[in-house]
């Protein structure tokens, strides 16, 4: 009993460790943003080239297209506690959001809203989130806008 129960941790251990591995230390990307909550413009908006050539596999949700090794974006935001954080995309392919949270979390989405993703927060926490933008065609140069607002439906202006 107790030998299976060594092995069981083991195995938690090295997967929760392979998960850490992917994360780039000390937080590297291609740009870095600072947002305080009630921002304006709203949406803030970013353009991009979404896609890369490694295939994505977020921990516990899948695969997400091709993406590149660092994050195309840091987002260092400060929540108040009274706006949603709601990030998303529009292009013209489908293309898919990859995020990593403050708490150390994973979200991803592929298409939502047509062929554009979204991720919504209702309580975002104040910190760094990790952004990746992927196409699902491999070393796809995929033109994308980044929206960033605290309106829950998409404003694509």
């Amino acid at each position: 009993m107790n030998r299976t129960l060594t092995m069981l941790l083991i195995a938690l251990a090295g997967s929760s460790l392979s998960i850490y591995a992917q994360v780039p230390e000390p937080h590297e990307a291609a740009r870095t943003y600072r947002l305080e909550a009630g921002f304006n413009p709203d949406p803030l908006t970013m353009e991009y080239t979404a896609g890369g050539s490694i295939a994505s596999q977020v921990p516990g949700l899948g695969d997400f297209g091709y993406i590149t090794e660092l994050p195309l974006l840091i987002l260092e935001y400060h929540s108040d506690g009274m706006f949603p954080l709601h990030i998303y995309l529009h292009g013209d392919e489908q293309s898919s959001i990859i995020m990593y949270d403050p708490a150390g979390r994973w979200y991803a989405s592929g298409p939502l809203y047509g062929q554009n993703p979204g991720i919504l927060l209702d309580e975002p926490l104040s910190g760094e989130y990790l952004l990746w933008f992927g196409s699902y065609r491999r070393a796809a140069d995929l033109a994308v806008t980044l929206f960033i607002s605290e309106f829950r439906t998409p404003r694509y202006e």
